[in-house]
């Protein structure tokens, strides 16, 4: 079954996340569904057909003979276990797809989550960093204003500040992106706010 939205724990774990979206994920419940029928269609197969009753009149006799079908418990030229063995393959096939996925699901949703925590942790630094730098700028509009400084080198603060808040929305709309990105893994509204576990092993992302 799928996992809700109100079964998410906060904050959410990165081995969590790897579980939720290996129950959310489409293609990986519809390939689980593709083993269960091509199971189930194997076991059909390898069941013999329902034992037939005919009978014969003689009216010569007068009498009823009765004879049951019995060969159709026989598989006669083994048509019954080619039939077996290519519902077989065809369930293996299934199986071999939904691994594929749960790997390709795993390893998406560990490089997703790397990215955001990344993102989020250069984000605050960035924060900080264009917080001085707007103080520094304010400072050296004061000093131009007094004559300590030239209207150069005021131009050339407020133009590295600008490059350097130009550079802070980029990382916000990838990080916006990224957060996108493990909403949809796990299931959820893409827009939706996420709370991440900071803490994880190296271990855990290469799984």
């Amino acid at each position: 079954p799928r996992i809700e939205m109100s079964d998410i724990p906060v904050p959410l774990t990165l081995e969590t996340a790897v579980n939720i979206s290996l129950h959310n994920d489409p293609q990986l419940r519809a390939a689980r569904r593709w083993v269960s029928a091509a199971y189930w269609k194997k076991l059909q197969q390898s069941l013999p057909p329902n034992p037939t009753l005919s009978y014969l009149l003689d009216p010569t006799e007068w009498m009823v003979k009765l004879s049951a079908a019995l060969s159709s418990l026989i598989d006669l030229g083994g048509k019954r276990q080619r039939r077996v063995d290519a519902t077989q393959s065809r369930e293996d096939q299934a199986a071999v797809s939904v691994l594929r996925r749960q790997i390709q699901v795993a390893r998406d949703v560990r490089t997703a989550f790397a990215e955001v925590l990344a993102l989020r942790r250069i984000e605050a630094l960035m924060r900080e960093r264009n917080a001085f730098a707007k103080s520094v700028v304010e400072t050296a509009r004061r000093q131009q204003t007094a004559g300590d400084i030239s209207a150069l080198d005021l131009m050339t603060m407020e133009a590295s500040f600008r490059d350097a808040q130009i550079e802070y929305k980029d990382l916000v709309v990838r990080r916006k992106q990224g957060e996108a990105k493990l909403n949809r893994l796990l299931g959820r509204p893409i827009a939706e706010p996420i709370t991440l576990a900071d803490k994880f092993e190296m271990k855990d992302l290469i799984g």
